[in-house]
């Protein structure tokens, strides 16, 4: 519930619905990353991480009651934290608090509006004076919950082809699906698998490349797993070029224009040795294909006003 709901849920929810700690045998909640080693790395002698707090416990939902009150109230309640955090700067060498992720995150409202990206709506006043954000006052009640970051180190079942804790961002531990925006539609599962039907009661684990090459490309174009299933599809491989991790798009926009220029003998665009020579020991390759020359026309065409 808006504005009041972290009080219901430390009073009255812990009433009705008790928190309970899950999988602890596989974690115990004390060493954890937010991200992954590779943004935190952490030599012998750093400082341990903060221990994590119950989201909703007595002492942490003054604080978070505090924010929302100081964002539901906007330019006045930014004065007035402002003013409160001049007066009181807050001396903690430990960073910032962090709390146990709870399984609330899985149908959360706030999550799942934010994610739509719907903005201000701005348009125009009813008086047509100025202009007027009409998701404001719902944005006031329905927060984004970026106040405190959450731990979640419990292990998971996500198809061993995604990153690990050598990426930006750790798919296999936690829930992956929050991880990023529409997970749910943008990682292997049931979800991506209604997108795209040819993958009904297909294994996220055995996706043909084609797929993980897409969704690796979408959520994690910079991994070492997105450079292994590229090198392995991608049409660059025999012209020993590394092609940069830019999308499946971009593979197929840039073999599609290496194809046209191979076959229409077009060789300034065809890639070369230092030395000036061009990939590849068959000549056929670089003579034209007349047959082939109705792919791009455009092409052709401008070729034939430039040269006239």
């Amino acid at each position: 519930m808006p504005l009041i709901g972290p009080i219901l849920a430390t009073t009255v929810g812990r009433i009705v619905k008790p928190p309970i700690r899950m999988h602890e045998a596989e974690w115990d909640g004390t060493k954890y990353t937010l991200y992954s080693p590779r943004l935190e790395p952490r030599g012998p002698d750093a400082l341990p991480p903060r221990v994590p707090k119950d989201e909703y416990s007595l002492k942490n939902v003054f604080g978070k009651e505090a924010k929302i009150f100081a964002e539901y109230k906007g330019l006045y309640g930014f004065i007035a934290k402002s003013t409160y955090q001049g007066l009181f700067p807050n001396t903690n060498s430990l960073g910032k608090e962090v709390d146990y992720q709870g399984s609330r995150q899985l149908d959360n409202f706030s999550r799942r509006y934010y994610e739509k990206e719907l903005g201000a709506a701005a348009g125009p006043s009813p008086g047509g004076s100025q202009m007027f954000g009409y998701t404001e006052p719902f944005r006031r009640f329905v927060q984004h919950e970026t106040f405190s970051p959450q731990a979640n180190e419990i292990p998971n079942t996500a198809a061993s082809w995604l990153p690990g804790d050598d990426y930006y961002t750790n798919f296999h531990e936690g829930d992956p699906f929050i991880k990023v925006d529409d997970g749910y539609a943008r990682l292997p599962g049931a979800g991506y698998a209604a997108l795209h039907p040819e993958l009904e009661n297909v294994d996220p684990e055995n996706y043909p490349d084609i797929h993980k090459m897409a969704i690796l490309a979408d959520v994690a174009p910079y991994s070492r797993e997105y450079n292994q299933v590229e090198t392995s599809f991608s049409p660059f491989c025999h012209l020993r070029k590394p092609l940069p991790p830019s999308g499946i798009f971009f593979t197929i926009f840039m073999y599609m224009h290496y194809l046209h220029a191979t076959c229409a003998g077009d060789s300034e665009f065809l890639p070369r040795h230092r030395s000036g020579q061009l990939h590849g020991s068959r000549s056929k390759l670089r003579q034209p294909i007349p047959k082939l020359r109705h792919m791009n026309p455009a092409g052709s065409k401008l070729r034939q006003l430039s040269s006239g």
